[in-house]
């Protein structure tokens, strides 16, 4: 089904690729290895009865690719519907407690399971230690799953860590632990609070218990405040007086700012040991870090103070039990009107009371209409597209506070367990008033849209986050859907698989090279019916530079286009224009720049060569603008024109094509977050808000090691997979995908993902890699070298399926035996290429080849690299060499950055003839 396995650990578990690395330690659902690793390593003597998120994620992409022939339940049954999640920001070091609530239309109960759905960024056994060195794995999973609960709350870590532990679980347990877990030996818990600055992703499983299943997600960012949120009171066994004044402190810790902004706080009673707070002491009060409450009169040996965040998701609880006893009667002035004469009603003005007719409730119409919201965005029929609009319109009787407008105001929830927030864009009027436009921008499933995603998607409203001017909140649900529909499998593959058949000697395997092999060829056959010239839609920023694609939907016959686009010169600056890699091969590029002054520019080019037929859409020209340092934030049209050159397309015979239809497009400009985009890296340190070749050479620098990276740089370097904001590593694969970025090929993003390396490079030829190398043939190995002289020339050879785009890797040699390596590009390199070496250190070579077009297929081996060393005097044995991560980690990538399963073979190379 397409599973793998999720545990983190290192002894006995074997090795594990990030992505799936989603459990701490030995994981404990069922695709972990609980029991079967180490002391160090197991969470638990056997596995529970359940799949983590991630593994049900998998088997549904798998069901709806490779697996595409499984069976179907004949009897319908309607999936959960799971109520809106909200994302947080909350302090280290300090319990949380995530809840959901969902509905089922066919009335089944319904079960709840929180998990944390992060990927250790390097196996190890945390959590392992005291605050498991946080600081070094920011990104490994911390809390372990559990078995389902008629519960849609979790707290973290569990209540009884939190009422005997501190809010700190022991790190390991024997026997049964504090949660019913049983273990064989010495277990880990595998619950700990994160002591660093990060983010962490948890997702909400919710079972019908007939297969319906849904899924939602959150994210939570942890915030360093020097010192946990924590009551400071009440921490050593005392006793309260019931109806008594006594003080409550707490240790707000920041809180009221650095992003977590809590500025009220709740505080309860419970008087079973802290399993249940059903006593309110006070709704809400300034998180101040003290208050005077009246203590209720409720006589137990087992009280404890709960203080929790308003509007937020984090709380702590005094660690002891104390007593409270019961109070005298001071409290009690409700008595104290008996004390007023029943003589005085000689004062028959009870009839008084009629002159204050309970008008005054009609003083009440205080339920003011709160603020409404509606979503838009456009149905998806066209695979591709790698930012999609959201249009909400948000309506009040006051007005809208468009301050509270931000990129946590929705969260789009799908099929295929889907679950994102939309980035904010822009407002269409930047002050508070009514009706507001507001523009959000989606980035799709894996990037971009394809089959694998086709469904309905509902745009979700978040609680509380859109207010109107009186403090009013935009009530939470759906606000609008949009459905995609795309026309038969992911065309991304292409025939790659078919270059395979001979390249190993099970050829038949050639099917499972990325899920869709025999159904890409469908792709090609009458792909388009209509002929269209757009402006792709690109994201820009202030003071950077942006590269605006103009494509065709090509029917294979047109050999020349002219067209004219007009601009805001206010915002745009007109730069250059170059031929997209669309354009048919020798064209010929005419410019006319003639009326920049009125923000318009022509292009024209010619060939004796039609474009190629689509799909894909084919870039044709590639117009880059400087932005102003002004530019408002949101789309900015570009527009086809006549002038200065008239809107035409004509086939090789110079016939003008009448059938052409021109889409506008716009650039959305938006700002860069806290960190920046992602790949923007030049100039060092900090970027400059803008993706070029500048930022596609230094990475290639910190891939093969010629510059050392820093943390603050990782974030924006590390961008592949595109779809996690990177994986720790930085690899062949964030060359290509800077390269799209710098390409406009995909949309800028604002920085995110790991801000940390893993201690070592995550290599790629873990034993999954091996054996799927193995019988289904991409190999890069060492070749058999030539002597020339008193040199030798070794061949890195590629045994490919022709969507390779991008390769690196290091290797290591005896350097008191050869030296003086020398690496120029071999013949299976495409034209174009790159090649990118650090020969720094004796005995070791770092190499990158990344290119514009990918390999060609063959089943043969074929010269990526040819390297020639000088051979030590009279030395006539055999040396060998062999693939390392040490300075380049090894890695082969396709087309978006995505890494390809490889298998390296090192080698031995005879010194003489």
């Amino acid at each position: 089904m397409g599973g793998n396995h999720t545990f983190n650990a290192a002894p006995n578990c074997g090795s594990s690729t990030t992505i799936h690395r989603r459990e701490p330690g030995s994981a404990v659902t069922i695709m972990g290895y609980g029991g079967i690793c180490s002391s160090t390593a197991n969470l638990a003597r056997n596995s529970i009865d359940t799949f983590h998120v991630y593994n049900l994620t998998e088997s549904i992409n798998f069901m709806a690719g490779a697996g595409g022939t499984c069976g179907t339940l004949a009897t319908p049954n309607n999936p959960p519907v799971i109520g809106a999640l909200t994302n947080y920001t909350i302090p280290f070091n300090t319990p949380f407690m995530l809840t959901a609530s969902a509905t089922d239309g066919d009335g089944n109960p319904l079960t709840y399971s929180w998990e944390q759905n992060d990927p250790g960024a390097s196996q190890s056994n945390y959590p392992g230690t005291t605050d498991d060195a946080d600081i070094g794995l920011i990104f490994r999973p911390g809390f372990r799953s559990y078995l389902p609960t008629a519960s849609g709350s979790r707290s973290f870590p569990s209540l009884t860590y939190i009422l005997n532990n501190s809010n700190e679980a022991p790190i390991t347990y024997s026997g049964t632990s504090a949660t019913g877990t049983i273990c064989a030996g010495t277990c880990i818990t595998g619950e700990d609070l994160p002591s660093a600055a990060r983010t962490m992703n948890f997702r909400v499983t919710v079972r019908d218990g007939l297969g319906g299943i849904s899924d939602a997600g959150t994210v939570l960012t942890v915030v360093n405040t020097t010192t946990p949120f924590k009551v400071t009171t009440q921490n050593t066994a005392s006793t309260w007086t019931g109806n008594t004044n006594q003080t409550v402190t707490w240790d707000v810790s920041g809180t009221t700012g650095g992003g977590i902004d809590t500025a009220n706080v709740k505080i309860s009673l419970s008087t079973d040991g802290g399993q249940t707070f059903p006593t309110t002491v006070l709704a809400s009060t300034a998180n101040d870090g003290s208050e005077s409450i009246n203590v209720p009169n409720l006589p137990t040996t087992t009280a404890r103070i709960k203080v929790e965040a308003v509007g937020n998701i984090f709380f702590d609880i005094n660690d002891v039990n104390f007593t409270i006893v019961a109070g005298g009667g001071t409290p009690t002035p409700t008595n104290t009107p008996t004390a007023t004469p029943t003589n005085t009603p000689t004062a028959t003005p009870t009839n008084t009371p009629t002159a204050t007719p309970t008008s005054t409730p009609t003083a009440t119409p205080t339920p003011v209409s709160p603020p409404s919201a509606s979503a838009v965005a456009a149905n998806v029929t066209t695979a591709g597209g790698t930012a999609h609009i959201i249009t909400t319109t948000y309506t009040d009787n006051t007005g809208i506070n468009v301050s509270t407008l931000n990129g946590a105001d929705h969260n789009i929830t799908g099929p295929n367990f889907f679950g994102a927030t939309a980035t904010f864009v822009s407002v269409d009027v930047n002050t508070n008033g009514t009706p507001r436009v507001a523009t959000y921008s989606l980035l799709p499933p894996g990037g971009s849209w394809d089959a694998v995603d086709n469904g309905t998607y509902v745009i979700n409203m978040q609680p509380n986050q859109v207010l109107d001017i009186d403090g009013n909140p935009v009530p939470s649900g759906p606000i609008g859907s949009f459905t995609v529909n795309i026309a038969g499998p992911t065309p991304t593959p292409t025939n790659t698989p078919t270059a395979t058949p001979t390249a190993t000697p099970t050829s038949t395997p050639t099917a499972t090279p990325t899920v869709t092999p025999t159904a890409t060829p469908s792709a090609t056959p009458t792909p388009v019916t209509s002929r269209v010239v757009r402006v792709e839609p690109v994201i820009g920023s202030p003071s950077g530079t942006v590269v605006v694609p103009v494509s065709i939907d090509s029917l294979g016959n047109e050999a020349g286009m002219g067209l004219s686009i007009s601009f805001n010169t206010a915002v745009l600056t007109f730069q250059s224009v170059a031929l997209g890699g669309g354009a048919p091969p020798n064209s010929t590029l005419t410019p006319n720049t003639n009326e920049l002054a009125q923000g318009r520019v022509g292009v024209l080019f010619d060939s004796l060569s039609p474009i190629a037929v689509s799909p894909p859409a084919r870039q044709v020209f590639l117009f880059t603008f400087a932005v102003s340092p002004n530019a408002p934030i949101g789309p900015t049209p570009i527009t086809f024109g006549d002038s200065p050159i008239l809107r035409s397309v004509s086939d090789s015979f110079g016939n003008t094509l009448a059938d052409v239809s021109y889409a506008n497009g716009a650039v959305t400009i938006a700002v860069a977050g806290p960190a920046g985009f992602e790949g923007d890296i030049a100039p060092r340190p900090n970027g400059d808000n803008n993706i070029n070749v500048t930022d596609v050479v230094q990475l290639r620098r910190f891939v093969t090691s010629l510059d050392t990276i820093t943390p603050g740089e990782l974030q924006r370097a590390d961008v592949a997979p595109r779809a996690t904001f990177g994986d720790g590593n930085l690899t062949a694969g964030d060359v290509v995908q800077v390269r799209r970025y710098a390409a406009s090929l995909d949309p800028l993003t604002p920085a995110s993902g790991p801000v940390a390396r893993p201690s070592l490079p995550d290599a790629v030829s873990s034993l999954i890699d091996d054996v799927y190398a193995y019988f289904f043939g991409r190999e890069l190995r060492v070749g058999t070298a030539k002597i020339d002289g008193a040199q030798i020339v070794v061949p890195i050879e590629l045994t490919s399926f022709g969507d390779e785009m991008a390769t690196s890797f290091t290797l290591e040699y005896d350097s008191s035996r050869l030296s003086n390596p020398q690496i120029v590009l071999g013949d299976a390199a495409t034209e174009g290429s790159v090649l990118t070496v650090n020969t720094n250190e004796a005995g070791r070579v770092a190499v990158l080849v990344d290119g514009t077009e990918p390999v060609s297929a063959s089943s043969a081996s074929r010269r990526i690299v040819l390297i020639t060393f000088d051979v030590a005097a009279e030395d006539n044995g055999v040396s060998e060499i062999r693939f390392t991560d040490t300075m380049a980690p090894r890695s082969v990538s396709g087309g978006n950055g995505d890494s390809l399963s490889t298998r390296y073979v090192n080698g031995s190379v005879r010194l003489t003839d």
